[in-house]
């Protein structure tokens, strides 16, 4: 068994074990079950980050919609982009995960969950896309996705939970005229590609360059429909 890693924190859920490990040479990992969802020594958080960013352009306050907190690397790399008139909401359903980015963390993160332009909404990213499709609410500049780590409700799968037809065409809905779904996958996915083109999207594949260089963004863009 390997037991080079240092455990910092470990809250048992319905789909395993989920642990904060500190690997030598200061590296950080969050799993899930023995399953590695996050490492900062992966660059594919941070890319997302990025990129998303770059495409909203010349916004002055763009409403960012991030899936999950991780280790506070890709809000960290959204905030170091975006102007100071941004709000970004980060949807995470484990308050541990969001006192992980608070404490031992955001040394590594820089303190992104304590920016002003902030809001950690303790939830599920499903139901905060569910609530921004309604017809009299407000919209998103831009929802991020990664899907290398997501780990679905009891009882449903990955795919069906975040990136089936039908859960792309409600980000669709959230998304302002010309919105932006970005979506961070392990690799080329052109199964998810129809999805997305189906569900109303001009897609766009980067290939980061990343450690992992099979890793995939996914620039999707809105594209108006007539029911709009």
């Amino acid at each position: 068994m390997d037991t080079s890693h240092t455990v910092l924190a470990s809250v048992p859920t319905r789909e395993g074990l989920l642990e904060l490990r500190r690997q030598p040479g200061d590296a950080f990992e969050i799993t899930l079950g023995g399953r590695v969802l996050h490492s900062s020594g992966s660059g594919l958080g941070r890319a997302l980050g990025e990129l998303a960013a770059h495409q909203l352009g010349d916004l002055p306050a763009p409403r960012v919609l991030l899936g999950g907190l991780a280790l506070g690397l890709t809000l960290r790399a959204l905030l170091d982009a975006l102007p100071a008139a941004a709000r970004v909401t980060a949807a995470e359903p484990s308050p541990e995960a969001v006192a992980w980015c608070r404490g031992p963390l955001a040394e590594l993160n820089r303190g992104a969950v304590s920016d002003p332009r902030v809001e950690v909404a303790t939830a599920e990213i499903a139901d905060v896309i569910q609530i921004a499709s309604a017809p009299a609410a407000d919209r998103y500049d831009a929802i991020l996705l990664d899907l290398t780590a997501v780990v679905a409700p009891a009882g449903q799968t990955p795919e069906r939970h975040t990136s089936s037809r039908r859960a792309l065409e409600t980000a669709h809905r959230a998304l302002t005229a010309e919105g932006l779904l970005a979506v961070a996958a392990g690799g080329a996915d052109p199964g998810l590609e129809r999805r997305l083109a189906a569900a109303g999207f001009r897609v766009e594949r980067r290939h980061p360059p990343v450690d992992d260089q099979e890793s995939v963004v996914y620039l999707a863009r809105r594209i108006a429909r007539s029911e709009d």
